[in-house]
């Protein structure tokens, strides 16, 4: 399937991936002598070069058309954020986390809570683009970022230097904007925000607080309109997407839920060309949400678990991709992992070998469902 864009490629096949890939060893290893100041910031970048241009030269065999760098320049999926915009705290809080058995474990989230005003400080994904970009060869490189609806609901802390959410949510967009704007001047081909609707799915939200007489379609649309002034600058331009997240690890919520509480706003209002979206588990709820896909946009399937190691059954998978095709037509349709594969250094969820197979797989049921590329 061919996009617009202005990266070296514009062919986008419906083989997708949300984000990060696992971490080899030697790269793990040298960031953690990095943290200690064993080595310099130049020879964890030369590791990180080499670890990025295995992960590409792998995809490309394989035969994914679209990758990014795996985010391996990254200590945690928003920490490019963080680290160059003043006013985030030191350290990710850990907090206590419902397992699937009842109990509670400590878990370190990848959201710094902030202390004070943001201020941007200098670009966040110029080097991971060019990098990237050099690097990709026929393989459409994208870029990912923080959305500023996600920024502004999990990092507000009251009394850090914001009145409100919304005070914060103005400055979270300028900064999420601004950096579009300049992956466009870059040539980015395609850049995807992530999380920007995750608290959404939330069933507290809707019914404790809509009881309460909160306008949640008031400040849904709020964070609707600041995803868009980010998106917009990229028309035309790149392939323009979002990842709606409902988790990584192997907890689970009993809170999260599906996206049909969202997914006529979101969907219709949304101004993207295609919509991650996490469908590996029940609490995603069934596919009625994609009627309301519109035409000319594309639900990418997140039914490829990042959350266990075992392979998926390819009659389950294409079983799926039917059931989802009766609300929204197949040439609509894309597959991808349901999140990113790297969940922390302390996860030991699958192999680099199993992450690969499940990529693999991932294409090989493209091909099935919509030929050769993807077209």
């Amino acid at each position: 399937m061919t996009q617009i864009g202005l990266g070296k490629t514009t062919t986008v096949g419906r083989a997708d991936m949300v984000g990060s890939l696992m971490r080899p060893p030697k790269l793990l290893t040298a960031r953690s002598r990095f943290q200690r100041g064993e080595i310099t910031a130049e020879a964890l970048r030369e590791v990180e070069d080499e670890a990025i241009r295995e992960a590409l030269g792998r995809l490309e065999d394989i035969g994914y058309t679209v990758a990014t760098d795996g985010e391996m320049r990254r200590d945690a999926w928003m920490t490019g954020v963080s680290q160059v915009v003043s006013g985030f705290a030191a350290e990710y809080p850990v907090v206590p986390m419902p397992m699937p058995d009842g109990t509670t474990e400590p878990v370190e989230l990848h959201t710094k809570p902030i202390v004070g005003r943001l201020r941007k400080t200098g670009r966040f994904t110029d080097r991971e683009f060019r990098f990237l970009n050099d690097a990709a060869r026929g393989i459409c490189p994208k870029i990912t970022m923080p959305s500023p609806a996600f920024l502004a609901w999990a990092c507000y802390r009251e009394g850090a230097g914001y009145d409100s959410v919304e005070e914060l949510l103005a400055d979270t967009t300028e900064i999420i904007r601004s950096e579009a704007e300049a992956l466009r001047e870059d040539g980015a081909g395609y850049v995807q925000l992530d999380e920007g609707f995750a608290g959404w799915t939330n069933r507290t939200t809707w019914e404790t607080r809509g009881a309460a007489g909160v306008d949640l379609r008031g400040r849904l649309q709020r964070d609707i309109d600041a995803e868009n002034a980010c998106h917009d600058v990229l028309e035309g331009a790149a392939v323009r997407a979002i990842h709606i997240c409902l988790g990584n690890r192997t907890n689970y919520n009993p809170e999260v839920g599906g996206y049909d509480r969202i997914a006529e706003q979101v969907f219709t209002e949304l101004r993207v060309d295609r919509f991650l979206l996490e469908y590996d588990s029940r609490r995603s709820g069934d596919f009625a949400p994609l009627r309301f896909v519109p035409e000319g946009k594309i639900a990418v399937l997140g039914l490829v678990t990042t959350k266990d190691a075992r392979l998926e059954d390819p009659d389950d998978i294409l079983r799926r991709i039917d059931e989802a095709a009766r609300f929204c037509p197949v040439e609509r349709l894309a597959l991808s992992p349901q999140c990113g594969f790297f969940h922390g250094v302390d996860d030991e969820t699958m192999t680099l070998d199993d992450q690969w197979r499940k990529l693999e797989f991932i294409v090989g049921i493209e091909q099935r469902v919509w030929g050769p590329a993807g077209r």
